[in-house]
């Protein structure tokens, strides 16, 4: 409730100020799965729902805001469930005017190392966001980037019983040597509770080479994450029925992104080694846009997701997802379209996969 309360109150505070901001980027999106089979093949409604993300900025301050509504999936209209979160709030301030020193308050503020992000599974690799939720600042200057942050809104225990404390640091060496277009970085984190010290954190490579020819854009990630969550053990991608046997690994990351004449091409995944149990958590998801006509163009994803036991191979466990989609885009109404079908062959027992799959179909705008 504390939580819900603070989140009000920065939405309220954005809407307040808003009209003082000069940089703008709004988008809303809906989205509805009309059909959801299970892997016993129940057919029921897969939910709908809608997404508004707001980002207003100047030269002194940023405030972002995500609210999201949903109605979940179900096999009757006498038991939908409804949820009405507020998924981002937060403000920056810059009192230079610049990004020298810049202040940042609320929930998923997310200051992160360089290419860290993964668009495919929308997901910051291992430790790399080291800045999220709570109070934050970074620094900034002559190509050199990080700072510090207290993940205070966490939770709401006392510091005597939890406490933690981030820190980012980054350079792009283009600022010194331009034709080099390499970005390092690392984050350390320092994390105390119920009498339990763990340090995490990452060390990074981002490399952004220009090219002039059939490849014209290029972006490599390559990471490596020690004591941290890896994708395939989030209990927010629960694709691998063992995943909550792996907990945190020490493993490597790398997310690829490139255009290849007309087509472009979107590569992510990590592979290490559990800390806990004797597993070997792997991810790859694999995207490729391909046109076909005007405003119309093919984007299938592939994903694998394993948790695979070094001492025991009939423990393992693994995942495929694939997913063929239909991308129309609209730039000049600021509107882009995604339809296609989702199937999802999970490894429930040793060799023994079941098939669950859905339409989802969404629409976003952007003003």
């Amino acid at each position: 409730m504390k939580k819900n309360r603070f989140n009000i109150v920065l939405l309220l505070a954005f809407f307040l100020v808003s009209p003082s901001f000069s940089k703008d980027k709004v988008s809303a999106t809906v989205g509805v799965t009309p059909v959801s089979v299970s892997e016993d093949n129940t057919v029921s409604f897969g939910g709908t729902y809608g997404l508004f993300d707001v980002l207003l900025s100047n030269d002194y301050a940023s405030i972002g805001g995500k609210l999201y509504y949903r109605i979940g999936s179900s096999d009757s209209l006498d038991s939908l469930s409804q949820k009405l979160e507020v998924k981002k709030a937060y403000i920056k301030v810059r009192p230079f005017g610049k990004d020298t020193l810049e202040v940042a308050l609320g929930k998923l503020y997310s200051y992160y190392l360089p290419g860290s992000y993964f668009p495919l599974s929308e997901i910051y690799t291992g430790s790399s966001r080291w800045g999220k939720t709570g109070l934050g600042f970074s620094l900034s200057s002559f190509g050199i980037r990080g700072g510090l942050a207290l993940p205070l809104l966490e939770s709401y225990k006392s510091f005597s019983s939890e406490f933690g404390i981030h820190g980012g640091l980054s350079y792009d060496i283009k600022n010194a040597l331009p034709s080099i277009p390499l970005t390092v970085g690392g984050t350390i984190f320092y994390d105390y509770a119920e009498e339990k010290t763990v340090w995490a954190g990452t060390l990074a490579l981002y490399w952004t080479p220009s090219f002039d020819g059939i490849i014209s854009k290029l972006s490599c990630f390559l990471g490596f994450s020690f004591n941290s969550e890896p994708l395939v053990s989030s209990s927010v991608y629960k694709n691998i029925s063992n995943y909550k046997k792996i907990g945190n690994a020490h493993f490597a990351s790398v997310n690829l992104y490139s255009a290849i004449g007309d087509f472009l091409v979107y590569l992510e995944g990590e592979g290490g080694v559990s800390l806990e149990e004797p597993y070997i958590p792997l991810y790859t998801g694999l995207q490729v846009h391909i046109p076909l006509i005007s405003h119309i163009a093919l984007r299938p994803r592939f994903f694998y997701y394993a948790g695979l036991d070094y001492k025991n191979s009939s423990l393992s466990r693994s995942s495929f997802e694939l997913y063929p989609r239909l991308w129309f885009s609209f730039e000049s109404l600021s509107l882009s379209v995604s339809a296609g079908a989702d199937f999802l062959f999970r490894e429930t027992d040793k060799n023994v996969y079941d098939l669950s799959w859905n339409i989802p179909i969404y629409v976003q705008y952007s003003f």
